[in-house]
């Protein structure tokens, strides 16, 4: 069964490139939502943390071994989740992205 992933990692290189290609492969960098007085909201994640919806853990796991390269990763975890809470705080400053896309 596929879930919706959140993947959080550091590498030792190559972050700018390795967050593009994960933004080009359907992960997402934010979280739309509705705030506690209902209305629009966009949550942004960490900078090195991203979320996909149709993916299991470990084919999240596996991608990401592939994409930065296992001598690149410093750590790196995927966890499969439901439901969230958190606060919004603001883009990154090298968002050149559309938000959740």
């Amino acid at each position: 069964m596929k879930n919706r992933v959140l993947l959080t990692y550091d590498v030792f290189k190559n972050h700018e490139q390795i967050k593009q290609q994960l933004l080009d492969k359907g992960w997402k960098d934010s979280i739309k939502g509705v705030d506690s007085n209902g209305k629009d909201s966009i949550s942004y994640l960490p900078n090195t943390s991203f979320w996909h919806e149709d993916i299991t853990a470990q084919e999240a796991r596996d991608m990401f071994r592939i994409l930065a390269g296992d001598s690149n990763i410093e750590r790196m975890m995927c966890y499969e989740w439901v439901t969230w809470s958190g606060m919004k705080g603001e883009p990154h400053a090298d968002n050149k992205t559309a938000v959740n896309r």
